[in-house]
């Protein structure tokens, strides 16, 4: 059986957690916790299927963890270094992303190259959240993969932008028939054949 030991602030985070249902700074406190980050990431990233979560626990930046990376056009490389952890920019209200990271991508990583995939995850208390999640997902995910680069020139290379991943948590109210449940959704080529 594959067991993973989490450090005893996981595990005192675990407890919190249970004691405050659907509060997102407990969600988030749990979720900064690399042996419990491994358990949703294998069942979640193509690129971890397979590995243990020991394993995966090890391909993640522990240091790359923040909750104060923002979502809003032009300030996603900032991080907010005050008790504020927001604050309007021409009437626009300022968003983070619950949890970003980077973790090692171990099917394209060399001993001499480390290529990381920028992962996004987003605890919810409520699973009708009144929109299409879908689109915020998409959203957050073009953020992450912007946030790659710094300035964009006539040279840029796009080449050297890694896979991103968004993964949304819902802790409350999911329908019966929704429960313990993963929906994927993807970027895939959906291109016709030439009818020449």
């Amino acid at each position: 059986m594959d067991r993973l030991r989490g450090s005893m602030e996981a595990l005192s985070a675990m407890q919190v957690t249970s004691d405050m249902e659907g509060l997102d700074s407990q969600s988030k406190s749990l979720l900064q916790y690399a042996e419990v980050l491994a358990v949703i990431l294998r069942d979640t990233i193509t690129e971890y299927q397979g590995y243990s979560w020991k394993e995966i626990a090890e391909f993640i930046e522990v240091d790359s963890i923040t909750s104060t990376m923002e979502v809003s056009p032009g300030r996603t490389n900032t991080k907010i270094r005050s008790d504020a952890t927001e604050y309007n920019n021409l009437n626009e209200k300022t968003s983070l992303f619950d949890l970003a990271f980077r973790a090692r991508n171990p099917q394209i990583s060399t001993e001499d190259i480390q290529i990381n995939l920028h992962i996004d995850v987003e605890p919810q208390k409520t699973y009708d959240v009144g929109y299409p999640i879908e689109k915020r997902g998409v959203y957050y995910l073009a953020r992450r993969l912007s946030s790659q680069l710094s300035l964009v020139l006539r040279g840029t290379d796009y080449n050297l932008l890694t896979k991103c991943y968004s993964i949304w948590i819902c802790r409350d109210d999911i329908p019966e028939e929704d429960q313990y449940s993963i929906s994927v959704y993807e970027m895939v080529n959906t291109s016709t054949p030439n009818n020449k």
